[in-house]
C-alpha cells in the first residue's frame, strides 16, 4: 500500500482498497481512498458505467469518512487503527501527541480552539476530549469538501440529465446542449436502471453529508438538480 501511495499509483490504490473492503480492514481503505481521491478528477465528461464506477468507490470513501467521525471514543483501544491512522501517539496522564507535519497537526492551526492545544518539541498535545474533538471536526471537513466538490460536477455531468427533445424527435437544435443526447433505441431497461443507478447512489453520498453538517443546505440544491434535472 505504501509503494503504491509513494507512486501516486492511482489504479493500485483502487485494488487495495477493494481487497481490503472484502476483508473488513476499513482504516486501511479509508488510507487508500484518501490518497485516490487526493487527486482531481474532472468527472463531468464521463461515460455511464464510468460514472457508476467511481460512484461507487466515492460512497466508500464517503460512508467510512462518516463513520470514524462518528466514533463514539475514536482514540480508544478497540480503534486503535485510528491513532495509527493520524499518527497519533498516547502519552502519559490520558493525553495524546499529534506530530509535527501531519493532516492533525496542521488542522490545529486553523481551529478556533487551538488555546485548547499545548506545545510538544514534536508537535501538539492534547486531552482525548479535545484530541477527538479535532478528529471528528477535521474529517466532517474533508467529508463536506470531497462531496460539496465532486456534487458540483455532477450537476454539471450530461450523463446525469437526458435531453427529452432529442430523445422524443432525435434533432436538438440547442447550441452546446448541456444535457444526454440518448436515442429511442438505445433507452432499454438496462440503460434506465443504470441511469437509476447513479442518481441513486449520489443521493446516498449526499445524505452522508447531510447527516455530517445537518445545517448544509448546499446539498439541497445539488439534490434537487439531480432529481429534478
Amino acid at each position: 500500500m505504501f509503494q503504491s501511495i509513494i507512486r501516486e499509483d492511482h489504479e493500485s490504490l483502487k485494488k487495495l482498497a477493494l481487497t481490503f473492503e472484502k476483508h473488513g480492514h476499513h482504516t486501511a481503505v479509508l488510507h487508500c481512498l484518501d490518497h485516490f481521491f487526493s487527486r482531481s478528477t474532472d468527472i463531468r465528461p464521463f461515460q455511464l458505467h464510468e460514472m457508476a464506477s467511481f460512484l461507487e468507490m466515492f460512497h466508500i470513501y464517503a460512508r467510512l469518512l462518516y463513520q470514524t467521525s462518528t466514533l463514539h471514543d475514536p482514540l480508544g483501544r478497540r480503534e486503535c487503527d485510528v491513532q495509527r491512522l493520524f499518527s497519533i501517539e498516547p502519552l502519559p496522564g490520558d493525553e495524546f501527541l499529534i506530530p509535527s507535519g501531519t493532516f492533525l497537526y496542521n488542522n490545529v492551526t486553523g481551529t478556533q480552539n487551538s488555546r485548547l492545544f499545548s506545545v510538544h518539541q514534536l508537535g501538539y498535545t492534547a486531552s482525548r476530549r479535545d484530541a477527538t474533538e479535532l478528529i471528528r471536526q477535521s474529517i466532517r471537513t474533508v467529508l463536506k469538501d470531497k462531496v460539496l466538490a465532486l456534487d458540483e460536477m455532477c450537476c454539471d455531468a450530461p450523463v446525469f440529465l437526458q435531453c427529452l427533445t432529442f430523445l422524443v424527435s432525435g434533432t436538438c437544435q440547442r447550441e452546446r446542449c448541456p444535457q444526454k443526447h440518448v436515442t429511442i433505441s438505445n433507452l432499454d431497461h438496462v440503460q434506465y436502471n443504470a441511469h437509476v443507478a447513479i442518481h441513486m447512489q449520489l443521493i446516498l453520498i449526499l445524505q452522508l453529508l447531510y447527516s455530517a453538517h445537518r445545517s448544509t443546505k448546499q446539498w439541497e440544491r445539488c439534490a434537487q438538480c439531480i432529481v429534478y434535472g
